[in-house]
């Protein structure tokens, strides 16, 4: 896991963070549209920031599952994926890499999602990163939240078994938002944690919000022959309040 620190104007009221991933660039089922208006959506918005999930590029190879003749070459998918997301260069909090990502890495020794992170001057995460985010000014300093994200692992075809995944990590990480990729199910929601506040000397109920992120792929060719479900669309995120601790999450 890699501890990133983010500290972000102090002149904020909120933050949206976006969870953002799962592209598949290079797939002929890749969609490109909307992967274009969820970035102008961001980069539209001074207070939205982004955490890229990974999967950025399908890179499909001789010994991976999908179609190796029927994709854009390799080079071309990591062209594609920097000019793409260009627009969000500074608005970018981690850049996550994905198991699409990784197996390149396998193969070569390239790191493609590296190249991705360095394009948009934002830090690169193999694993998972755990970002202790400050911003806006609540009583004479910043407010601050904690935020946890991976790219994810197999879960199985149910959302159900995805949406355990999710869950599954507060039970290891504490923190205050939780996101993830991979599993082309869209799942913004929050929960109660109960702590006890030692400073006020009484329980205290803090939230926890938890998002995974839409794919920007259409169905078909291997999930369709595998029986999995189309993935779902949107763009889940989570509202982050400065002047109060509070958070929404929306869609």
């Amino acid at each position: 896991m890699r501890f990133l620190e983010s500290t972000l104007p102090s002149d904020l009221d909120s933050l949206t963070i976006v969870p953002l991933g799962d592209f598949h660039i290079g797939d002929p089922l890749h969609d490109g549209p909307g992967l274009t208006r969820a970035i102008a959506w961001i980069a539209e918005r001074p207070n939205a920031y982004a955490v890229l999930l990974g999967d950025y590029c399908n890179f499909v190879t001789k010994s991976s599952k999908g179609e190796i003749f029927n994709q854009m070459e390799p080079q071309e998918q990591k062209k594609r994926a920097i000019a793409d997301l260009a627009p969000l260069k500074g608005r970018v909090l981690a850049v996550c890499a994905g198991n699409h990502d990784l197996r390149i890495y396998r193969e070569t020794g390239l790191k493609p999602a590296e190249d991705i992170a360095v394009s948009l001057d934002a830090p690169y995460v193999e694993d998972g990163t755990l970002i202790w985010l400050r911003f806006g000014r609540y009583k004479g300093r910043q407010r601050s939240y904690h935020i946890y994200a991976t790219h994810g692992w197999a879960g199985g075809k149910q959302a159900g078994n995805k949406l355990n995944n999710l869950v599954g990590i507060s039970g290891h990480v504490d923190a205050d938002v939780y996101l993830l990729g991979h599993g082309h199910v869209v799942t913004p929601f929050k929960k109660l944690r109960v702590r006890i506040d030692e400073r006020a000397g009484r329980v205290r109920y803090d939230t926890q919000a938890f998002l995974s992120c839409a794919s920007f792929l259409g169905w078909g060719g291997y999930a369709e022959r595998g029986g999995y479900p189309p993935g779902a669309r949107g763009l889940p995120r989570v509202i982050l309040e400065a002047k109060k601790r509070d958070m929404e999450v929306t869609m």
